[in-house]
C-alpha cells in the first residue's frame, strides 16, 4: 500500500470537494449527524462511564460514516445496509475495539503527561479562582499544558486518522494500519495543517457571530443556539465528506491526480 505526497493546497481540495460530495444527498447525511450527536448527549447524560466506553465506538462510527461517503462518491444512494457491510467483515469489530481502546489509553497518557506536571500550580490556581470568584489567573495556567496536550494529541490524531478505514476496507492489522496511517500524515503534514486551520477558522467564526448574535438580541437567544446547532450538523456532515476526499486522495490514484491539479472534477 501506498500514500500519495500531495501539496499543501489538497487541504482547501478536501474541503471543497467534501462540499460538492455533501451536496449529493444532503438530508441523509445532516440526519445521521444528528443520531451521532443524540448518542454523544446520551453518552455524556451517563457518565462518567458514558463517555469512556464511547470512546472504544468512535472507529466504528468512522467506518460507518465514511462507507456512506464512500457509497454517495459512487453514486449510488445513501442506504443505511452500504454503512454497515464493512463492520460484517470477519474480524473487523474485533481490530476496531482494539483500535478504540488504543487511542482511548494514548489520550488519556497525553493528557497525563500534558498536565500532571503542573498539577500543583492549577489546584493553587483553582482554589484561588473559587475564593476570588476571578477565574482568569486559572485559565492563564492552563494554557501551557493546554498546548502541550494539543501537540501530543496531534501526534494521537496522525496515529489513528487512517487506522479505521484501513483496518475495515483493506483487512489491515492494528499495528500495520496506525503505520501507515502515521506516514500518510506525515506525508501530507503541510496539506493537513491547511487543512485543520481552515476547519478551525470557519468553526470559530460560527462561534464567534453566534455569540454575537445572542449579545446583541437576548430575547432571540434560543434561536441563535438553535441555528448554530444546525449550522455545527452541517459542518459535521461536510467534514465527514472532505475526510472520504481526503482518504480517496491519498490512497486512491484517480483521486490524488485531480488533487494534485488546483481544481478539479466532483469527489
Amino acid at each position: 500500500m501506498q500514500a500519495s505526497t500531495l501539496p499543501a493546497s489538497a487541504g482547501w481540495y478536501w474541503i471543497s470537494q467534501g462540499y460538492r460530495l455533501f451536496r449529493r444527498q444532503p438530508l441523509p447525511l445532516f440526519t445521521w449527524m444528528m443520531f451521532i450527536t443524540m448518542l454523544g448527549m446520551l453518552a455524556m447524560n451517563l457518565a462518567p462511564i458514558g463517555p469512556l466506553l464511547a470512546q472504544f465506538f468512535v472507529p466504528f462510527i468512522t467506518v460507518m460514516t465514511l462507507s456512506g461517503c464512500r457509497a454517495l462518491a459512487s453514486g449510488q444512494p445513501a442506504h443505511p445496509a452500504a454503512w454497515v457491510q464493512p463492520l460484517r467483515e470477519p474480524g473487523v469489530p474485533a481490530r476496531l475495539l482494539v483500535v478504540g481502546g488504543l487511542q482511548f489509553g494514548l489520550i488519556l497518557l497525553a493528557a497525563m503527561l500534558a498536565f500532571m506536571p503542573f498539577s500543583d500550580t492549577l489546584t493553587m490556581e483553582l482554589e484561588r479562582a473559587m475564593q476570588e470568584e476571578n477565574i482568569a489567573p486559572f485559565l492563564d495556567a492552563m494554557r501551557m499544558p493546554a498546548i502541550i496536550f494539543g501537540v501530543l494529541y496531534a501526534g494521537v490524531s496522525a496515529l489513528f486518522w487512517f487506522t479505521p478505514l484501513l483496518v475495515a476496507w483493506h483487512q489491515l492489522p492494528v499495528t500495520r494500519a496506525i503505520f501507515f496511517s502515521l506516514v500518510a500524515c506525515w506525508r501530507n503534514k503541510w496539506a493537513f495543517l491547511l487543512y485543520a486551520a481552515t476547519w478551525g477558522i470557519m468553526l470559530y467564526a460560527v462561534h464567534f457571530i453566534a455569540n454575537m448574535l445572542a449579545f446583541a438580541m437576548p430575547g432571540l437567544s434560543s434561536v441563535v443556539a438553535a441555528l448554530a446547532m444546525a449550522v455545527n450538523l452541517f459542518a459535521a456532515a461536510v467534514w465527514s465528506c472532505s475526510a472520504y476526499v481526503n482518504y480517496a486522495t491519498v490512497f486512491g490514484a484517480a483521486s490524488r491526480a485531480q488533487a494534485n491539479r488546483t481544481d478539479g472534477p466532483d469527489a
